[in-house]
């Protein structure tokens, strides 16, 4: 039983370097697609704002005039938003094919939220358990009397949990942007779709 409890103390501490170096990645990685997300931010509003004034054109029934704006937003932004509405602007699609660009979009906005998902979970995940494995060590130095060990030890659980609680909250922040974001452009795709298949109703 002793020899057990030995191997699974060695495991548990033998996962400290890998937790640690997980997080160091993780926190990287957040802080660098944190960075990028303002840069996406910034570029959505011009986007928003460029394709509010051609809104005006679709409601006027320009249709023309708004497809060959969506297709210069396509180059100049490589938005995929503006890609999804250009295909339901298509005359030659057919009603699957439109309603199918609200589902492709969809996934696309999923992708977009399932990095920072992970970030929420994983990042205070890993912190806890970078903060357990030293107390083991920590509590054996505080026995022992050996206050170097139990102070380098609690100073490696408090870092992991900071670090974990940092990553978790970055991903909450790229979450609730995107997850807003990602709201506001499917409702205007939808608006299209509807528009569009409204004044083909119309017409027939």
């Amino acid at each position: 039983m002793l020899s057990f409890f030995s191997a699974l103390t060695w495991v548990s501490t033998g996962l400290l370097v890998p937790c640690i170096a997980l997080l160091l990645y993780l926190l990287v990685r957040a802080l660098l697609l944190l960075g990028q997300d303002w840069q996406q931010r910034q570029q959505d509003r011009s986007l928003i704002a460029a394709l509010d004034a051609a809104e005006d054109r679709l409601v006027a029934g320009n249709f023309g005039d708004y497809k060959a704006q969506l297709a210069q937003f396509v180059e100049s932004y490589h938005s995929p938003l503006a890609r999804h509405i250009l295909t339901v602007m298509d005359d030659r699609a057919n009603r699957s094919i439109r309603e199918r660009q609200l589902g492709d979009f969809a996934l696309h906005g999923d992708n977009q939220l399932s990095f920072p998902r992970l970030l929420i979970r994983l990042g205070p995940s890993l912190g806890l358990i970078g903060t357990l494995i030293p107390m083991g060590p920590a509590l054996a130095g505080l026995a022992a009397g050996d206050m170097a060990s139990l102070t380098q030890n609690m100073q490696v659980a408090f870092s992991t949990t900071v670090l974990g609680i940092v990553i978790g909250s970055i991903g909450f922040i790229l979450h609730q942007s995107r997850k807003r974001r990602f709201a506001q452009a499917m409702h205007r795709l939808e608006f299209v779709l509807q528009f569009k298949t409204e004044v083909e109703a119309e017409q027939t």
